[in-house]
Order: C-alpha cells, then sequence, then structure tokens
C-alpha cells in the first residue's frame, strides 16, 4: 500500500507513504523487488547485499514517508572535496528533524515506485554494512533502463551534489 503525500520542508518536493518489512531477508527483498545489480557479473551481489552485513535495527513492519534531500541542501559540507563521514550526516539530519532511512526503507520504496523517475542516485545512509575487509558500505538505488538498479559505495565516494539521501521524519 502506497501514497503519495505533500510536505512543507522547502528542500523537499514530496514524500512516499511505504510499507517496510524490517524482519525480512535483504535478499527476500532484493528478489520480490527483481532488483538490477549495478555491478553485472563484476562482482556477486550477495556478497555485497545480505541481513549479514546489513542486519535489521528495527523490528516488525512499519509505515514510514520517505523523502529525497538533495546532498547539496546539506550545506554545512564539502560534498565535493572529499565526501563526508556518516557521523556527520547523520547529525545534521537529526538537526533538520530527520533521521536517515534504513535499507529496507530505500528497498520498499524500490519496489513500492518502480517506475519513479531517478535521474540520480538515493542513498540510505540508516543502514551501515561492513564488508569482510572492514570497509564500511551504504546501499544506494538508481533508475537505469527503466529498472531499479541497487548497489553500494563507500560513504566517502558521495562527492556528487546530485546525489538525494532517504530521510525519514522523526
Amino acid at each position: 500500500m502506497t501514497k503519495k503525500i505533500e510536505n512543507n520542508f522547502p528542500h523537499i518536493k514530496d514524500a512516499y507513504m511505504i510499507l517496510a518489512d524490517h524482519g525480512a531477508s535483504i535478499g527476500k527483498i532484493l528478489e520480490l523487488g527483481r532488483f538490477a545489480w549495478a555491478f553485472g557479473n563484476d562482482l556477486r551481489m550477495e556478497d555485497y547485499l545480505s541481513t549479514k552485513i546489513f542486519p535489521a535495527t528495527r523490528h516488525g513492519i512499519s509505515f514510514s514517508n520517505v523523502e529525497f534531500i538533495p546532498a547539496e541542501h546539506l550545506e554545512s559540507f564539502d560534498w565535493a572535496e572529499m565526501g563526508v563521514s556518516i557521523d556527520e550526516v547523520l547529525i545534521e539530519l537529526n538537526k533538520l528533524g530527520y533521521r536517515a532511512a534504513e535499507i529496507r526503507e530505500l528497498l520498499a520504496f524500490g519496489m513500492a515506485f518502480p517506475y519513479f523517475k531517478m535521474e540520480n542516485p538515493i542513498v540510505a545512509f540508516g543502514s551501515i554494512g561492513i564488508i569482510p575487509n572492514n570497509t564500511k558500505i551504504v546501499t544506494g538505488i538508481q533508475c537505469h533502463n527503466s529498472k531499479i538498479v541497487v548497489g553500494v559505495t563507500c560513504p566517502e565516494n558521495i562527492h556528487d551534489l546530485k546525489w538525494r539521501l532517504a530521510v525519514v521524519a522523526k
């Protein structure tokens, strides 16, 4: 069940109601949502997107209004220079009255709105994954060739002001 709703945050045009199952495995969500993998056959999706790498921090099923803040609206950061730390982003979002969306919320959005025009990647800083070499990663989605493509990146690689952060009002 989804519903597009309006909001009054000056930097955000719309909010999207999603239903997220925080108990579902990442693999099952990816399978049900028929997400394409950004890295093709070069990397195995399950090595980067799994419940082991992104354990649930919330429980049960939740309705959330997901919104998107362009990176350029978090003006206290010099995104173009070097990216930012996850902690800095989370503190800034908290000041604005938001929390970062988690991976299951981002994937629920992708499933609920598969035809949403995503010209630029949307990233969820609310779930931090750690892969075997101890590198922190976050998940992002983007529309490509009429498919929702999911990928991962290191937060410090986000240096383009066109990226958008998926957030939920607190």
